[in-house]
Formats: C-alpha cells, sequence, structure tokens
C-alpha cells in the first residue's frame, strides 16, 4: 500500500489538462459569486394588512353609554336646582323678568323705564309694586283686586312737604305701605327731580365753602358771561300754591313790592324761560327736615339767583353762597335794598355763581324709574310698625307767623 511520501509525489507529477484548468476556473468563479451574494439579506415580504371590521354591538353600546352619560348629568343639575332654598329660585326669577309697576292714582301716562311703569291696562299683569303719589288725593280701596307678587312693594311715595299730605296710616286696606320715595334722606329711593353732583359726576356728600377767587374753564367762562348779559328784568316771584298760602306771605309780598318790581311768574321750569330774571322770589312756609323747594333748584338751572323766604334751612342741601336768605334781613325793605345793589355791581352778582367751577346741577326726567333697580334686589320681610315709625318721628309743620 503506498505511503503518503508516494501520494503527494504522484499528484505533482501529474499533467495539468486544458479541460482540467478551465474546471478549476469555473469552480472558483462560483464561489467568488456565492461570496458577494450571501452580503446581502433578502427582504422580508411585507405583512398583508386586513382591514378590521367594527363590531356594530360594540358601536351601539358606545351610543347607549353616551346617552346614559348625558342622562345623568341632566338628573344631577335637576336634583341641585330641587334643592336650592326658594327665596334664591324667586331671585332668579325676579332677575330674569321685567318688573311691573303701578302708578295708583297718577292718571294714565306710561314712563319710559327700565321696567314696565303704567297707570293703566294693568289687569292682566302680576303687579311687583304700586306707587301712591301722596301729592294728590288717594284711597287703597280696590288694591286687593289686582293680581301682585308675593313680595310686592306698596310705595309711599311724596314730594312735597309731608305736612300738607294725608294721613297714611288712617287709610283702611288690607295692605300696609312697606317701601319710601320721598324727599326724605331716609327714605329708601329719595325722589328728586334735580339733584348736585362734581363736575366728574360723582355723587355730592357734604357741599364745600364758597371760593370767591374761583376759577373756571373756558367754556363755562363764556357760558357764565352770555347768561348774565342777558339778564333784562330785576326779580321776579312764583305763585303761591293756595294749598298752604298764609297771609303773612301775602303781607311780606306786598311791603316788598312797594320799594322794587316784582313780576308773578307761575313757575321757572325751562318751558317758562325765567332766566331774563337777575332775582326769583320763592315764598316756603313748611320748616320740613331734607326738603328744598324745586323752585329754588329750577332758579338755580336758568342761572338766576334764588331769594328763599322760609323759615326752613336748606343750608346743607344746596352749595352755600348759591341763594339769599330772607332771613338775614330785618325787613322786606332791607332786603329789597340789598337786592338792587347787588344788581347794579356785576362782581357781586357774579360771585353767587361760583358753585358752577365745583358742581353741576342734573334734572331726572322720570324719577320713579329708580324703583326699577330696588325691584332686581332681594327683598326684606318688613313689619307694618316701620313705617308707622318712619311718619310719626318725623317733624314738619307750617309756621304762619314767620313772614
Amino acid at each position: 500500500m503506498p505511503n503518503n511520501q508516494e501520494i503527494e509525489l504522484t499528484e505533482l507529477q501529474k499533467v495539468e489538462t486544458p479541460r482540467a484548468r478551465n474546471e478549476d476556473i469555473q469552480a472558483a468563479t462560483d464561489a467568488d459569486i456565492d461570496g458577494e451574494v450571501s452580503i446581502y439579506t433578502r427582504p422580508r415580504p411585507r405583512p398583508i394588512v386586513r382591514a378590521s371590521r367594527r363590531n356594530p354591538l360594540n358601536l351601539l353600546n358606545g351610543r347607549f353609554m353616551l346617552v346614559l352619560k348625558w342622562i345623568f348629568c341632566l338628573c344631577v343639575i335637576l336634583l341641585l336646582i330641587s334643592l336650592m332654598p326658594r327665596t334664591y329660585q324667586n331671585n332668579i326669577d325676579n332677575q330674569l323678568k321685567t318688573p311691573t309697576v303701578v302708578i295708583w292714582n297718577e292718571g294714565l301716562e306710561d314712563y319710559k323705564c327700565p321696567c314696565i311703569i303704567t297707570g293703566r291696562n294693568y289687569a292682566s299683569l302680576i303687579i311687583d309694586a304700586v306707587i301712591v303719589n301722596a301729592d294728590r288725593p288717594y284711597s287703597l280701596l280696590g288694591l286687593e283686586k289686582i293680581s301682585h307678587a308675593e313680595n310686592f312693594l306698596l310705595v309711599f311715595a311724596a314730594k312735597n312737604p309731608l305736612i300738607i299730605a294725608q294721613n297714611p296710616l288712617t287709610q283702611y286696606s288690607p295692605y300696609y305701605f312697606n317701601f319710601t320715595m320721598s324727599y326724605r334722606l331716609d327714605s329708601d329711593i329719595r325722589l328728586t327731580e334735580y339733584y348736585f353732583s362734581s363736575l366728574t359726576l360723582q355723587t355730592v356728600i357734604k357741599f364745600e365753602q364758597p371760593d370767591r377767587n374761583f376759577m373756571m374753564n373756558t367754556e363755562m367762562k363764556s357760558t357764565l358771561r352770555h347768561r348774565l348779559e342777558g339778564k333784562e328784568f330785576l326779580a321776579g316771584y312764583i305763585s303761591f300754591n293756595d294749598s298752604y298760602t298764609t297771609r303773612s306771605q301775602i303781607v311780606y309780598l306786598e311791603n316788598l313790592q312797594q320799594h322794587m318790581n316784582l313780576t308773578d311768574i307761575q313757575n321757572c321750569a325751562i318751558v317758562n324761560d325765567c332766566s331774563s330774571y337777575k332775582f326769583m322770589l320763592i315764598f316756603e312756609p313748611t320748616s320740613c327736615p331734607d326738603f328744598v323747594n324745586s323752585h329754588i333748584l329750577e332758579a338755580m338751572l336758568n342761572f338766576v339767583v334764588p331769594v328763599v323766604i322760609s323759615p326752613g334751612n336748606i343750608s346743607q342741601l344746596v352749595p352755600p353762597g348759591s341763594y339769599i336768605d330772607g332771613a338775614d334781613f330785618v325787613s322786606p325793605e332791607r332786603l329789597a335794598q340789598f337786592l338792587i345793589k347787588v344788581s347794579a355791581e356785576s362782581h357781586l352778582y357774579a360771585q353767587y355763581f361760583w358753585w358752577h367751577s365745583k358742581y353741576q346741577l342734573n334734572q331726572i326726567r322720570e324719577p320713579y324709574c329708580s324703583i326699577c333697580a330696588a325691584l332686581k334686589k332681594p327683598k326684606r320681610q318688613r313689619q307694618p310698625e316701620e313705617f308707622s315709625k318712619w311718619w310719626t318721628q318725623y317733624k314738619c309743620q307750617v309756621n304762619n307767623y314767620y313772614f
């Protein structure tokens, strides 16, 4: 048996033929190709995505659960509303609806206010308040026949001195006054056609003392000069109110007319322009705290200096130095002499208009409208004795011997 050396020698001795060489080359080429191909990874086939189908039962269950949630929320809201105090619900209702107010004894006029204020066509309405004008004769009979809210207001209203109003405590009615609108500062609402404010429309708590060296802006200075230059007459006087005219008033006026010319004027409202007068005499025989005769304010609004002949004290109710107080003179003759002197000296007369540099006088066209805001607020239960105390503790009188 041949050994290894013999086999190696035999291999070396083999003669290389062309066919054998070609076979070797082909084998080597195939090996190289297989090596290069093995470097690249064969791409994986993409998974086939199949559209999932929704289960109709699951969809129905989802919608059902959503409806149940809405029903639950609604039930919770209704439950909370039912647990609210009844008074709170009433307050919400009052804020949502427009209040209705009836003027009990003032004709058929309708007022232009944020709420309904009328003297007619209220039979089919639910009434929130009834205003009784105490400046006119009135009776509360028939009040029980109207349809009204549970806590409606029966309003006692007065712009004139209460001494001349009929006593409300003698009125027979199953209802009692539980709200006040009057000139008095302790009223629930102060009823007035005029009010003072600062030039920036802020409420005036207390008036300043007169400033004799007052300064005005150019526009106000021009207006004041124009108004004062248009004065033609010395003085007029407002006709007496027959309801409480006294003999002493008539005598005082007759004595005054002996020393100066006076013109009788019905009023000093805008429709009856009195701006051509320098002074306006206003007789007020009552002495009632908080009361200011409206003619005084009408004169001031028309750039006329009021001359107040009255036992009352209005020093805290109008700017000091804006009017002449008849009580400062010992006789009608002395008053007449003073008025004639001031009218002849323009700088003295102009001093009575100093208040225009600090304040302005505003007019309220519809005084009753102020109750609309009060009806939107929660109402407290009031007892009959509250109004009785308000009425009886007020001291107001007519002084027949003042003049």
